[in-house]
């Protein structure tokens, strides 16, 4: 039976091949594939195809006031070498943004045929030298290569910076600019303890963290320069965590809640909360989170910048979607989304002590 299913896989691994190669538009057997499980399944089948190379762009005719090196994007972490994922998004934003700088804050083992290849396509590559202890889920690596990146952006004098990653891409020709508008229409109050000049953006999505308190998506953020430095800022993590999920296990057990993982500090909570914790002192609570994410955050989705993340569930794409077959998830598998984020700023959700008791609710 073992040599059936291999051979059987191998066949089917070579008809797949053969189809991607005569459907490169996913328009003759992609779709049809789709469409089979879509009549046969309880669900409705969308897909989506992205580039993973730009070897034809055509630039919009749109003028806008974007000034040159006005924005900067730092693509922080390690090299992608698969599809030249790193190499191709940075051959990608000089077409779609050419007026920005691109700084891509990396390791000191990075290949140096694809850092020669990034200055040549006009890069700023800032290196990093790696220690320990890295933090839970890397997040030391994160702050420093993050704060290399957003000081080279500061240096060469740009207003703007946008902190993603060296495993993401954004599509948008006009993402850079819609962001900006953004802070412009929803601006920070004056003279506030966290001497921000304007709000930071993050992005939403995220599989139940509706109900996780100050847990924002840490794959990006996009602010005034000195406000990203500021939130970077922050002291490193002293734990040297190897393996994120047992270290989780082990803390909580297997059944943990949406508090007990924000309790012990995942990237997204440690940042967030280090950040305000410079500032002031407060409880982990779904309250406070909701009045800082009301006061000093903007939480956009992937969509609006046609963001791609080729990492962890991304062929199901069930991050934004709250519906699975005939049911929808309740409020402690959510993901908070812009337009959640619109309805605390603007006081249409109402908070109520006992939603406290979502954040308690088993998710994983």
């Amino acid at each position: 039976m073992k040599i059936v299913k291999k051979i059987a896989n191998i066949i089917l691994e070579n008809l797949i091949k053969r189809c991607a190669k005569r459907d490169s538009y996913g328009d003759k057997y992609l779709s049809k594939i789709l469409q089979h499980y879509e009549n046969n399944s309880p669900n409705y089948v969308c897909y989506k195809l992205y580039p993973k190379e730009t070897t034809a762009f055509t630039p919009s005719v749109i003028q806008t006031c974007t000034e040159q090196g006005e924005f900067a994007i730092v693509m922080q972490g390690p090299i992608v070498t698969k599809d030249n994922f790193t190499l191709e998004t940075v051959r990608l934003y000089r077409a779609i943004f050419p007026l920005a700088s691109i700084i891509v804050s990396t390791w000191e083992d990075a290949p140096k045929d694809i850092l020669k290849e990034l200055n040549k396509l006009g890069a700023h590559v800032v290196i990093n030298k790696i220690f320990q202890p890295n933090g839970f889920g890397n997040v030391n690596y994160q702050i420093t290569t993050s704060l290399a990146g957003a000081n080279k952006a500061k240096e060469i004098g740009a207003v703007y910076t946008i902190k993603s990653r060296t495993d993401c891409r954004i599509y948008s020709e006009h993402a850079l600019e819609y962001m900006k508008s953004l802070l412009q229409l929803f601006p920070v109050q004056q003279d506030n303890i966290f001497h921000l000049k304007g709000r930071i953006l993050t992005g939403g999505g995220g599989r139940a963290n509706f109900c996780m308190p100050y847990w924002l998506q840490d794959f990006l953020y996009f602010g005034y320069t000195d406000d990203i430095i500021n939130f970077f800022s922050s002291p490193l993590d002293e734990r040297q965590i190897d393996d994120r999920i047992g270290y989780a296990i082990g803390k909580l057990g297997p059944n943990h809640n949406g508090k007990a993982i924000c309790s012990i500090l995942p990237p997204e909570v440690y940042l967030t909360l280090q950040f305000i914790s410079k500032y002031k002192k407060e409880e982990l609570t779904l309250e406070n989170h909701w009045s800082n994410i009301k006061e000093l955050f903007i939480t956009i989705d992937p969509e609006d910048i046609n963001m791609f993340w080729p990492k962890y569930d991304k062929l199901r794409n069930q991050t934004i979607n709250d519906f699975y077959e005939n049911r929808n998830q309740n409020d402690s598998y959510k993901a908070f989304r812009f337009q959640d984020w619109i309805n605390i700023y603007n006081s249409q959700y109402i908070y109520q002590p006992e939603y406290e008791k979502m954040c308690e609710n088993r998710i994983l």
